[in-house]
């Protein structure tokens, strides 16, 4: 968790804006911006660079694959929230929670497909949600919760990749867990890492 989530919450940011430059030529971003960009991408490097196994090397795979699917959705969101044009903090607020129910609407009808076709899968979230229902209702209403959050914000954000620098706030956090709670191995060049990403963070913050 502490290589993997730093690396798929990370890759997001220099992707999104790369996006935005290429299909908005009228665009502009700051030098300090870019240049806080970059010291995040720098220390996702850091921390993809460790020496690892195979297996390790498959998660960092897939936590890349997984960054492109955030940065997609992301862009996707501030696309449909922009363009509706908004303008009170009621108005924000309640496209924002029904937009987020029609997220979750076909998110429940993609997860029914693999639950109909197998049946062992489908038992072993049964067994899940009989066993620890109270932690799966907690998880779910924190992210539907702290996702809410994100999408008003980018109702009034004009690039989303300043959004997606913002929320990666977790990042560190994220480590942390790894490190401290789940016992995880402790590199030196993991904190070297996590230290270039959280400086990064604060740059972008310091330069906004």
């Amino acid at each position: 968790m502490s290589i993997v989530y730093p690396i798929a919450r990370t890759i997001p940011i220099p992707l999104a804006l790369f996006i935005e430059l290429v299909f908005d030529r009228d665009r502009v971003f700051s030098s300090g911006y870019t240049i806080g960009v970059i010291i995040l991408c720098l220390g996702s490097l850091l921390l993809a660079n460790l020496k690892k196994s195979s297996k390790l090397k498959n998660s960092i795979f897939f936590a890349c694959i997984s960054a492109i699917a955030i940065c997609g959705y992301s862009l996707l969101d501030h696309s449909v929230l922009r363009s509706l044009e908004l303008l009170s903090v009621s108005e924000n607020i309640t496209v924002c929670i029904v937009y987020m129910f029609i997220l979750e609407v076909g998110i429940s009808f993609g997860l029914a497909i693999p639950l109909l076709i197998n049946k062992a899968f489908r038992v072993d979230v049964i067994n899940e949600l009989i066993n620890n229902k109270t932690p799966c209702m907690q998880m779910g209403v924190g992210m539907i919760s702290s996702y809410i959050l994100v999408l008003i914000a980018m109702t009034y954000a004009q690039q989303a990749s300043l959004i997606i620098a913002f929320r990666q706030i977790s990042i560190p956090i994220g480590f942390l867990l790894g490190v401290f709670l789940l016992k995880e191995s402790n590199h030196k060049i993991k904190w070297v890492g996590i230290i270039t990403i959280s400086s990064g963070l604060i740059f972008l913050g310091l330069i906004q």
